[in-house]
């Protein structure tokens, strides 16, 4: 399970957005099971009330309710197709990303294009 950097280059943010290409690579994603304590954006705060406790939306819903956010602080997303998990992405403290999937090749894909998470020195 690799940790991948929440900021790069300039501190851009690394979040949902930039990963939905990735994702899209290798998932038909069917269903996202997410819960958002804490994010920045568009209806940030209707999405972190919606979703404590846990919410399961279609692909789209996911898409068409997050379109606004751009960083994840703390939250959990879980990828669904045909009710297997596909993969789960979860944002610490803005300051990584936690990938985990059976798939391994997604897992090395999310870390070569983001990077691997290292603790301040």
């Amino acid at each position: 399970m690799p940790r991948i950097n929440q900021h790069g280059p300039d501190e851009a943010l690394y979040d949902i957005k930039a990963f939905l290409p990735v994702i899209d690579r290798f998932f038909e994603v069917e269903e996202w099971n997410i819960e958002i304590d804490w994010c920045s954006g568009e209806n940030a705060v209707e999405i972190q009330e919606k979703t404590d406790g846990g919410i399961v939306l279609t692909d789209r819903e996911f898409r068409t309710l997050y379109a606004g956010i751009f960083q994840t602080i703390d939250g959990k997303f879980q990828l669904f197709a045909k009710s297997q998990l596909l993969a789960s992405l979860e944002a610490i403290d803005s300051s990584w990303w936690e990938v985990e999937s059976a798939n391994a090749a997604f897992e090395e894909e999310m870390a070569s294009c983001f990077g691997t998470y290292k603790y301040p020195a």
